[in-house]
């Protein structure tokens, strides 16, 4: 299910792109929580391979950054020439996906409180607990 179409065809023919293949596949399991080729036949996945024919990702985990789902369509690409040339152009990429994500979930650090009060409720259960503590210890020292 990871194996690049020309590993397949040929696997003389095969570089360092078979790899970064089996990333984008790895990266969609990921992404998706399924492999790309879940559920087909062996044969069916060397032609859904070949063909570049499985759910896009966008379709099995929306909301994330398009960034994200195009790396992952690029590195899955059929033809090796059209996949990212090395591992530092898919570096790049993820860069950039790592910057949309921490803009789109940054959070927000919460308001604090200079206002403090004691709200009843602790009022009610604390007097009695340090009364009881108090006298425990009064006892303890008698």
């Amino acid at each position: 299910g990871y194996a690049a179409p020309e590993q397949v065809r040929d696997a003389t023919s095969v570089d360092h792109r078979a790899d970064l293949y089996s990333l984008g596949c790895i990266l969609y399991e990921i992404v998706c929580g399924i492999g790309p080729f879940a559920g087909l036949s062996a044969f069916d996945t060397l032609q859904a391979q070949r063909d570049s024919r499985y759910r896009r990702p966008e379709e099995v985990a929306p909301g994330l950054p398009p960034a994200l789902y195009d790396l992952i369509g690029l590195l899955m690409a059929s033809l090796p020439g059209d996949r990212p040339n090395d591992a530092a152009e898919v570096l790049r990429r993820l860069d950039a996906v790592d910057t949309a994500l921490s803009k789109a979930y940054t959070t927000r650090s919460p308001q604090t409180n200079t206002d403090f009060e004691f709200p009843p409720l602790f009022a009610m259960c604390a007097l009695p607990t340090l009364a009881a503590l108090v006298g425990s210890f009064i006892v303890w020292v008698v």
